[in-house]
């Protein structure tokens, strides 16, 4: 039997920020893949005592002052209520897909609830039966107006007519999380306001509730008013670590380290198996290319420890190669090559292929032309 605990988000017009976790001061030991600015700022983001979660209304942790990391236990399913217009759905099915990309371990799904409605006959009598999916792990985004709120829950009923957000988070007595509720006001926040409060409540559902210092955060990053809603590199990699099935859900910092390290030492070599993905964009004299791992989990379980790569255009001249270190930072998503004062009408060509003591998996190639078309 599920024990709730509701926590409370109300933030003010000017949009929400998202919320300072205290500082409990512990630093646990590097586990074995991740780096020290990622491991510290995991710490940051993601584990606190319970009792000091934000927006709390009722908690069933409140003595309990270990930190401790929250995930969901299952993929959450992104749902929408209420009324939103075209731009409220596109923004949120859009950052879902992309924190997707990233999320591999526990990866949230946009999707449409359906009623399906069934007869019944029993003893003569018939009766209908209404069943709506998906109903178990959703992460639903209400888009209602500013006094619509309370009806999603009474605890919600002393709100200021003017708040533009809130939201309640339900978590089971195991301390996952099992069902959010993100309120996002139609009438008093703007488009602007309403997408950065969609974005920050979709990665704070997921469980990563606080800021960091550290600068290569964007979405993450204490103090950042001026979020742009992209995500950086590191919040990728911040997210992959999350969401990885080698961090177990309410874990202390020294629980998650040791899962993590028997996970990476338990590696069975073999050779890569996974195909790494390669997207670009052009111009006439640049080219700019993402390297992304298909699965964290994989590239963990594999033990890659580098991405072979070369650069050659079509007249079969080498303008770079070399390697990707990986093995340091197993919880890295993406890579990033870019070139300039490149020929314009020319076809260049990345090659990619993962590395470990196994030797090399399967080499992926891209084509990208520098022209102002892009890619071919």
């Amino acid at each position: 039997m599920k024990s709730l605990r509701i926590a409370l988000a109300v933030s003010a017009i000017v949009g929400l920020t998202p919320p300072a976790i205290a500082d409990t001061g512990v630093s646990a030991a590097l586990p074995t893949g991740v780096s020290a600015s990622l491991w510290q700022a995991y710490q940051d983001v993601a584990i606190a005592p319970s009792a000091t979660f934000p927006y709390q209304a009722v908690t069933n942790f409140a003595l309990d002052p270990t930190p401790r990391n929250d995930k969901w236990y299952a993929a959450p399913n992104v749902i929408v209520t209420g009324a939103p217009n075209a731009k409220d759905l596109q923004n949120l099915k859009d950052f879902t897909a992309t924190v997707a990309q990233s999320c591999t371990g526990m990866s949230p799904t946009y999707q449409t609830q359906i009623q399906t409605v069934t007869t019944v006959a029993s003893r003569g009598r018939v009766s209908t039966v209404t069943t709506t999916t998906p109903n178990t792990y959703l992460m639903n985004f209400y888009y209602v107006p500013t006094a619509a709120f309370h009806k999603v829950s009474s605890a919600l009923i002393t709100l200021p007519t003017t708040a533009t957000d809130a939201a309640i988070f339900n978590y089971d007595s195991a301390g996952n999380i099992y069902s959010t509720k993100s309120l996002l006001s139609s009438d008093q926040a703007t488009q602007a306001t309403r997408d950065l409060a969609t974005k920050h409540y979709l990665l704070q559902a997921l469980g990563l509730f606080g800021t960091t210092t550290n600068k290569s955060a964007h979405a993450f990053l204490a103090g950042n008013t001026a979020w742009d809603g992209e995500l950086s590199d590191f919040d990728r990699e911040l997210i992959s670590l999350h969401c990885s099935t080698a961090v177990p859900s309410y874990r202390t910092a020294p629980e998650i380290a040791d899962s993590i390290t028997r996970e990476v030492s338990a590696i069975k070599v073999v050779k890569p198996t996974d195909t790494y993905k390669i997207l670009g964009t052009a111009t006439d004299t640049t080219a700019h290319f993402v390297i992304s791992a298909p699965s964290i989990d994989n590239q963990i379980i594999q033990g890659i420890d580098h991405l072979s790569y070369s650069v050659t255009d079509d007249s079969g001249a080498t303008l770079a190669q070399g390697d990707l270190k990986v093995s340091g930072e197993l919880f890295r998503a993406s890579w990033t090559l870019d070139y300039k004062n490149l020929n314009p009408y020319t076809t260049y060509t990345v090659s990619v292929a993962p590395v470990n003591s196994g030797g090399f998996g399967a080499t992926t190639s891209y084509d990208l032309f520098t022209w102002n078309y892009g890619n071919l």
